[in-house]
């Protein structure tokens, strides 16, 4: 069986879990947004994302994946970073399960968070890429669910913005 977007089995499951996902963020949230799973999976391409890159690019963004840079770049704005290094993290998160396993599918056989690359997550200074979350637990969506020894995401923003404050930013 191919694997990958262009799967004949997989891709219509994704667009069809694209699409409720799109509607029922929109319901949740009140918002109106258009829904297109082929218009958010375009957007998400690597032709794309090095289109986007190239006209909004950040000097934080590294070449190489094991560089660890400054906290500023040299136009002088700060930048960090952390990422989890998990897929899926709660069994009983039926929901975010269920889309980590069908993302890591696209991924290329590397460290991901269930959606993203680890090294993809690597912006000048890099507070951690050991958390133990996924994707859906770094911004604590689904319902706050998370794994059971996983760190509070809520607690990293909290000290993120501690260690801002101490910086007089």
């Amino acid at each position: 069986m191919e694997k990958g977007r262009n799967s004949p089995v997989l891709k219509p499951l994704l667009s069809a879990l694209s699409t409720v996902l799109g509607y029922s963020m929109n319901a949740l949230t009140g918002n109106d947004y258009p829904v297109s799973a082929e218009d958010s999976t375009l957007a998400l391409s690597t032709t794309e994302m090095e289109k986007l890159n190239q006209r909004y690019g950040s000097t934080a963004i590294t070449k190489v994946c094991q560089s660890n840079g400054g906290k500023v770049t040299k136009n002088g704005i700060y930048h960090y970073s952390w990422i989890g290094n998990q897929q899926a993290t709660n069994a009983l998160d039926i929901v975010e399960s269920t889309i980590v396993t069908l993302e890591s599918q696209l991924i290329k056989p590397e460290k991901n968070d269930g959606a993203l690359p680890l090294c993809s997550g690597r912006y000048e200074q890099i507070i951690g890429q050991d958390y133990k979350h996924n994707h859906f637990d770094e911004v604590n969506h689904f319902f706050g669910i998370i794994g059971v020894f996983a760190q509070d995401p809520v607690m990293l923003y909290h000290q993120h913005a501690n260690r801002l404050k101490l910086q007089g930013l």
